[in-house]
């Protein structure tokens, strides 16, 4: 874990270059460890996915969510129902924030249809979601789906006192 504990240090730091280094060191370990298929790894290229699109590096976005995707092909049961859904999430932003809005809705639709099978509690991250799927469905011109989710958001937001309430 002291090499995550790093990539997040980094993270925080703006320094992309040892985000990666220390991800993929903790990926090599959790890999020897655990097996290539563990949902550790899998989360891990999640948040490099995450790191690289803030980073505006989409290339290395695309390959860290095939590899997460490969990972979860084969192992979805190795990640809880929260970060599974956070994974979707953050994937499916990505795509739809490149301007790829009908990839994006399928993973942001997963992503939903994970938070409602495993019957999760809204969590502050889970305004993001319906942030972006109101988002989402407006630039592929379903306005009503997007005033649904934008009023969705907005009663979550109410009741949520977590700083995600103030994104929308």
């Amino acid at each position: 874990k002291t090499l995550h504990n790093l990539a997040l240090t980094y993270n925080s730091l703006g320094d992309y270059d040892n985000v990666v280094k220390y991800a993929l060191g903790f990926i090599e370990c959790q890999g020897e460890l655990y097996g290539k298929y563990s949902g550790d790894i899998a989360e891990e290229y999640g948040f490099l996915a995450g790191v690289s699109f803030e980073s505006k590096n989409y290339e290395d976005f695309i390959s860290y969510s095939l590899k997460t995707f490969d990972i979860l092909n084969n192992n979805q049961q190795g990640i809880d129902g929260i970060k599974l859904c956070n994974l979707y999430s953050t994937i499916g932003s990505g795509y739809a924030t490149m301007g790829d809005y009908i990839k994006g809705r399928i993973y942001l639709e997963e992503a939903e249809s994970i938070f409602k099978k495993y019957r999760l509690s809204p969590y502050p991250e889970y305004i993001n979601l319906i942030n972006s799927l109101a988002v989402t469905y407006g630039n592929l011109g379903l306005t009503e789906k997007e005033s649904e989710y934008f009023n969705k958001g907005v009663e979550l937001a109410i009741i949520d006192k977590s700083l995600f309430s103030f994104n929308l």
